[in-house]
């Protein structure tokens, strides 16, 4: 099953999301990007992208979950696991 964001003629598809800390993650399908959408606002915003991925790789992650404050990307044409300190990536904005 795959799930997707719609924008104008453009969607943003993803195959796995999480709630955490009143956001929906999830890894988009399209380029190497960490997203999330504001549950209460519905928007959806970049995060981050993995440094050592080429950013136009479609289909880096297969599943993410969410464990004690970190989100843990399941590679499937991804180098190797990404985990990312929810904490940490909030401070940035």
């Amino acid at each position: 099953m795959q799930h997707f964001f719609h924008f104008g003629t453009n969607n943003l598809t993803f195959e796995s999301c999480c709630e955490a800390e009143g956001k929906l993650w999830f890894f988009a399908n399209e380029f190497n990007a960490l997203c999330n959408m504001d549950i209460n606002s519905h928007k959806v915003y970049y995060i981050s992208s993995i440094p050592s991925e080429d950013i136009f790789t479609k289909y880096l992650y297969t599943s993410i979950k969410y464990f004690q404050g970190k989100l843990f990307l399941t590679p499937r044409a991804a180098k190797c696991i990404s985990v990312f300190n929810i904490k940490k990536i909030n401070l940035k904005k």
